[in-house]
């Protein structure tokens, strides 16, 4: 049973009266694996916990039975301070009676001697002030001492630690020390969903031609030898060749799918599907690694039962304003405004976003039904449901080449039926009324942002700038989002999880739109840790500014990633950069946004986990929040934009 499994920990965690096994030396290659723990993010290393002793011995712990120096510590009966006590005291470098560190072993890049670095690393949370180091520098080299396998240099891992290490006479400042982002310049693998597939083995050259993309089937083990493609049909695996930022589209919709998906730099894998090219193959992705097999029968197998659509609410055909409220009855429902509209209505409400939710309304679904009620876009939507049935193409849906032809009609049809003069009248004079400069109009539909089927970046959003809107431009731009239900993507995504598009409404969302120039930073979190389940928290992808999204994906640019942990010190949040942005014309010298504001996040995305879930954020659970938010520096404001759950 893994060590971050929640049956693990059983309900007296962190650990039971196990006796876990320790060394006082390290000698041998053997005698370190024997020990290290092998982790796969945020990048691939082996690490051993160690701890100097208030007695003065060293502990090498045997860190595959045990991950956390409380638990060694209490269940050898050498601490007798509470967990909340220990981490308090001994994290927060005030008051160290025992130097409790980590040795790690990275395994994706080499430092400047061609080597394979190991280095000696402390707690994020620990600032490493000079007057608290002369202990930890004693640490640092009885444990080098003790350590024979190689030379350990130490890697800070917080600004914090960087800011104090570099003043004058820091008890540190001799020991060697290791470029702290060097690791994640080379990371040449990462794994987003684990699992294997079967499949006939594709190289696509460049991702960034949609007609590569058209032929692509639910059977096919697709490798993207050049780019990132802003969207991607059903396949049976996705490996990229560049690294893809770890919260895009392309990522959430593949842990929805449960499709297979990493990145995967190394010429060796490039090679093993190349070889295999236009034959069947299975691939085997864990945290790790990849494996590539040729086989000569395909062993896929079928999907689970598909996602519970409600039934849209074709009566409610007038924008509806959105209102505080304590009284989650008086919300309206996801039968009138999707998934994602209700759950900012909901979001809303639950952080206090009382200026942004009163020039936030919705266009409920029965507008749209009302609008594809008329007889040819019926007709044509029927036509299509019939051709390609939920029923048949469940599990392998077809190409995008055989559906376009058909759903561009259908999206023609919507496009040329024209929209009630007095539902755009009211819209107009609504959006007139929020006093904003622009808006976006985004798609909520009730196959979108709900559990089982988050739609990431299927449909389509408008943007207006209201000074120069006319009621004809509005007008397209309420039926370009409708429309856009109709988009390959979408149908193909709906045909896969075995939804019936007949059954899929529309509403749309009409929110404030903030430029590029207003934003300070945009990114997403996650509330769980992707690192170590045994340890929650928020993970956080952050751009500087608008104009890169951290949902978007494009190649050579990385957000920045940072974990705001909250499991050591009861209503404490502990920020902890993992890694810098990366990209042209982005400065990686220090982070993009102030960690109080990630750690105020947290705060907020506990408030919504618990609004959303129903339990609080911890360790385990099949499902987390996916939030996007934005900062808007000149206001000093935290904006939530939406949020959905998302399986962990």
């Amino acid at each position: 049973m893994p060590p971050w499994s929640p049956q693990y920990w059983g309900e007296s965690w962190p650990g039971t009266t196990r006796t876990p096994s320790y060394a006082s030396s390290i000698e041998t290659m053997a005698k370190w694996e024997s020990y290290a723990l092998e982790l796969a993010e945020p990048v691939r290393c082996s690490v051993v916990k160690v701890l100097l002793h208030v007695n003065g011995e060293v502990y090498f712990i045997d860190t595959k039975k045990t991950q956390h120096h409380y638990t060694f510590l209490r269940d050898n009966n050498m601490e007798t301070m509470t967990l909340e006590d220990f981490n308090r005291t001994v994290y927060s470098g005030e008051d160290r009676h025992q130097i409790c560190a980590t040795i790690v072993k990275y395994g994706t890049y080499r430092d400047n001697s061609n080597a394979y670095p190991w280095t000696f690393e402390m707690v994020p949370t620990d600032p490493l002030e000079p007057e608290t180091c002369e202990r930890v520098a004693l640490a640092f080299r009885k444990i080098q001492d003790a350590f024979k396998c190689a030379q350990l240099s130490f890697r800070t891992t917080s600004p914090s630690q960087r800011e104090n290490l570099s003043k004058p006479n820091h008890p540190l400042a001799s020991i060697k020390q290791a470029d702290p982002f060097a690791i994640y310049d080379g990371k040449t693998y990462s794994c987003f969903v684990v699992g294997s597939a079967c499949g006939t083995a594709r190289v696509i050259e460049d991702a960034n031609k949609l007609e590569s993309m058209e032929s692509l089937t639910s059977t096919d083990i697709v490798f993207f030898r050049k780019g990132i493609p802003n969207e991607l049909p059903v396949v049976a695996a996705a490996i990229f060749a560049e690294p893809l930022p770890p919260l895009c589209h392309i990522v959430l919709l593949c842990k929805n799918r449960k499709t297979p998906c990493c990145f995967d730099t190394s010429a060796a894998t490039e090679a093993a599907i190349s070889q295999r090219a236009g034959k069947l193959a299975t691939v085997d992705l864990s945290k790790l690694k990849i494996d590539v097999h040729q086989v000569v029968v395909n062993t896929s197998s079928k999907r689970q039962e598909p996602p519970r659509l409600v039934t849209p609410d074709r009566d409610l055909t007038s924008p509806i304003r959105f209102f505080a409220t304590d009284d989650a009855a008086s919300i309206p429902s996801v039968a009138q405004l999707g998934g994602k509209a209700r759950a900012c209505f909901v979001l809303n409400n639950k952080v206090g976003q009382t200026d942004f939710q009163k020039q936030t309304f919705a266009i409920p679904m029965g507008c749209y039904l009302k609008h594809i009620s008329r007889r040819p876009v019926s007709e044509a939507i029927t036509a299509v449901c019939n051709l390609f049935p939920s029923s048949r193409y469940q599990n392998s849906p077809p190409t995008i080449k055989s559906v376009r032809p058909h759903l561009d009609k259908i999206r023609h049809l919507i496009m040329e039926a024209k929209v009630c003069d007095d539902l755009v009248s009211a819209v107009e004079n609504m959006i007139r009324e929020s006093g904003v400069g622009e808006i976006i109009l985004r798609s909520s539909t009730n196959a979108e942002d709900i559990q089982g089927f988050n739609a990431a970046g299927l449909y389509h959003s408008e943007v207006l700038k209201v000074s120069t809107m006319t009621s004809a431009a509005l007008e397209t731009a309420i039926k370009t989002v409708w429309a856009s239900i109709w988009l390959p993507r979408g149908f193909l995504e709906r045909l896969y999880f075995g939804l019936d598009s007949t059954q899929v409404g529309m509403c749309i969302l009409v929110q404030p739109y903030f430029n590029n120039d207003s934003i300070g930073a945009n990114g997403v979190a996650v509330t769980s840790n992707p690192i170590d389940k045994s340890k929650y928290g928020v993970y956080v992808t952050t751009f500087g500014g608008g104009f890169q999204r951290a949902t978007d994906s494009i190649s050579g640019v990385q957000p920045e990633q940072a974990m705001v942990h909250m499991s050591r010190v009861k209503g404490q949040y502990e920020y902890e950069l993992l890694a810098p942005s990366r990209g042209p014309n982005i400065d990686s010298s220090k982070p993009v946004c102030n960690p109080q504001i990630l750690e105020y996040l947290a705060y907020q995305c506990a408030v919504l986990h618990l609004a959303f879930l129903n339990v609080p954020i911890s360790r385990g659970g099949d499902l987390a929040l996916d939030i996007e938010w934005i900062w808007l520096e000149n206001e000093y404001q935290l904006l939530i934009l939406q949020a959905r759950p998302t399986p962990v």
